[in-house]
């Protein structure tokens, strides 16, 4: 199975290199093969971000476990508070984001 996906990638690849994105729609609509390479690349990726997000639920875990900890410490907050104005606001998580 690994090879069929492997060949299908190619030939979705190479079918869309320099190609700009309304030859791409149009090769979906009009060419079965393209439809059914795009579809085992789809269905590639699906994969791969299920298994991404899998591997990262833990680290966003511990970045929410370590963020609770800090706002229920009281040194960290009493800290905070007699820094104010001397930390930037972005290090505080209140700063205005770009």
């Amino acid at each position: 199975m690994k090879n069929i996906e492997d060949e299908a990638v190619k030939r979705f690849l190479d079918s869309c290199y320099g190609k700009s994105e309304s030859e791409i729609k149009k090769l979906y609509q009009e060419n079965e093969q393209f439809r059914a390479d795009y579809e085992i690349v789809y269905a590639s990726y699906l994969e791969f971000e299920k298994e991404l997000l899998r591997l990262i639920a833990p680290l966003i875990e511990t970045v929410a476990q370590i963020a609770s900890d800090i706002v229920k410490n009281e040194k960290v907050i009493n800290f905070l508070k007699a820094q104010q104005g001397s930390i930037p606001a972005s290090i505080c998580g209140m700063g205005v984001r770009s």
